[in-house]
């Protein structure tokens, strides 16, 4: 089941000029007549994928510091951690 509407971009969907990577993909021939090609063209077309990345857990290790010393001292812990 589809949102009903078309693929590809939607009116309003401006392009963006920052992007996180760039591919530039060259043809060898031409589609039309086959011939060989070569170099990059003045203009070329753009077509921008939005990628969303996969979530992943950040894991944070929260240790107890307990220094040694001639007397027994304990750093308090700190709120939300279970020691």
């Amino acid at each position: 089941m589809g949102s009903g509407r078309k693929r590809g971009g939607q009116l309003g969907l401006l392009p963006i000029e920052r992007v996180d990577e760039v591919v530039d993909d060259h043809p060898h021939t031409c589609r039309r007549c086959h011939t060989l090609l070569q170099g990059e063209g003045p203009d070329p077309l753009r077509h921008q994928v939005r990628e969303i990345p996969p979530i992943a857990p950040l894991v944070i290790e929260h240790r107890l510091q307990q220094p040694t010393s001639m007397k027994q001292v304990q750093a308090p812990a700190t709120p939300n951690t279970n020691f």
